[in-house]
């Protein structure tokens, strides 16, 4: 699921919490705010906060760490043979980057559905061309 999304759900359950904290927080003065220690609002904002602030951090450090460990596993599986050097294990992973970033773009046109991408295999040739259709030079 993209980040954008992901946040929008966040924030909307930030809204939910101080939505249901404040309800709460009147509803157990029993309709009677003058016998709340705090206005409602603040107890609102506290669920809300300990709603937000944990979600947010979390995403914010898988944001982060997430291109890491796909790079780490990706080029795991890639034979230490097929690399001569350091600098040939950064131009393939440029090129796995290229060609995911290409699949994704021809999902998004339409011109290959999800399980068409994620099944492809066979020779490096026949993925180049179907991506040259799309416009992705790889």
């Amino acid at each position: 699921m993209p980040a954008f999304w992901t946040t929008l759900i966040v924030l909307a359950l930030g809204a939910l919490g101080f939505l249901l904290g404040r309800g709460r927080a009147v509803a157990s003065a029993g309709g009677d705010i003058r016998t709340l220690h705090s206005l409602p609002n603040y107890y609102g904002w506290n669920v809300a906060m300990f709603t937000l602030v944990p979600a947010l951090l979390i995403l914010a450090a898988w944001t982060l760490v997430a291109p890491i460990v796909i790079d780490n596993r990706v080029a795991g599986q890639i034979a230490s043979a097929d690399i001569s050097d350091t600098t040939a294990r950064g131009l393939m992973m440029a090129d796995v980057r290229r060609v995911a970033d290409g699949l994704d773009q021809a999902v998004a046109q339409g011109d290959m559905t999800a399980d068409e991408a994620a099944g492809i295999t066979g020779r490096a040739t026949d993925l180049r061309a179907r991506l040259a259709e799309v416009g992705v030079a790889v």
